[in-house]
């Protein structure tokens, strides 16, 4: 028996949430990063300087890399999916998603969040699936856990 389909307003929720946690550990390692240049640039240290590049670019990796993770290999679901009791699926399987599927619909944000997220939930909204952008090109569906 197929699962119903998450509605939009859980979805958005969930993002909410996703963001709040990405927010976290993004102003963390960017005021770690940010701090790390500034005193590199201070006191002439290389090392500070360094530790702060590489401290950016794991931000941006966490940044990116938070919802391809955690649907590729946590049977669909981020932690604003579990809290809100829905999962990305296979359309046609109903089965957890491949790690494939997760990076071409996460990819796939950043046409689907133009115009504040519009693009995206337009496209849930008057789709038959309430499938995005991502959704459709990754053959994914969300639906209620």
């Amino acid at each position: 028996m197929k699962k119903p389909l998450a509605t939009l307003g859980q979805r958005i929720l969930a993002w909410i949430v996703d963001l709040i946690i990405i927010g976290i550990i993004a102003g963390i390692l960017g005021g770690l990063a940010f701090g790390s240049i500034f005193l590199g640039a201070l006191t002439a240290n290389p090392f500070a300087a360094v530790f702060g590049v590489t401290t950016l670019l794991v931000m941006f990796i966490v940044i990116f890399g938070y919802t391809i993770y955690f649907e590729g290999t946590r049977q669909g679901q981020t932690v604003g999916k579990m809290v809100m009791k829905i999962r990305v699926v296979d359309d046609k399987t109903r089965k957890y998603i491949t790690m494939e599927q997760s990076v071409i619909r996460n990819i796939l944000r950043i046409i689907d969040n133009q115009v504040i997220g519009l693009v995206g939930v337009i496209l849930i909204a008057v789709t038959e699936k309430k499938q995005r952008l991502g959704d459709i090109l990754a053959k994914t569906v969300v639906v209620k856990a």
